[in-house]
């Protein structure tokens, strides 16, 4: 799947292989190359493993994880809740997302204050990371929190 779209593929792969979950691998597809993460792993009719060989899997579940889109929620400067809103960035699954730093997509300027990781993310200790210099990749992130900074429109009349 890939930001909410899912489809079905084919591949050749030898025999001797193990798979885990968490693992990633390139997926060459009719339609995109794309690096995946398994996500799942089915034996047999409702029968999920964390690992197996691949003679015996039925279903490899997998997320794209090269190209991601990330939520944003946007907290504005001031501290008016009313004010929260959200937005998606569409960046490399290798981007790093780190708290205090700020980042800039177009006319988007925010700085990260807290980063809510995925279940399937391997290697974080913890689920959300909120300290200064915590990072993520993109393809780790759930959520991203952040303090909005970019200009508003004003006028003087």
């Amino acid at each position: 799947s890939q930001d909410g779209e899912s489809f079905t593929t084919r591949m050749d792969v030898p025999a001797d292989t193990y798979v885990a979950t968490g693992e990633e691998f390139v997926v060459d597809t009719d339609d995109a190359l794309m690096q995946v993460r398994v996500t799942g792993i089915e034996v047999g009719p409702e029968q999920r493993v964390e690992e197996a060989d691949i003679e015996d899997v039925e279903t490899l579940w997998t997320r794209a994880v090269d190209n991601v889109a990330v939520a944003v929620t946007l907290h504005p400067k001031d501290g008016a809740a009313d004010q929260t809103r959200s937005l998606r960035v569409n960046v490399p699954g290798d981007y790093e997302f780190t708290v205090d730093e700020t980042a800039e997509f177009g006319d988007e300027e925010f700085t990260v204050e807290g980063l809510q990781i995925r279940e399937d993310a391997p290697e974080y200790r913890h689920e959300k990371l909120d300290h200064a210099g915590d990072f993520a990749y993109a393809k780790d992130c759930k959520r991203v929190y952040a303090r909005d900074e970019s200009l508003t429109a004003w006028s003087a009349w």
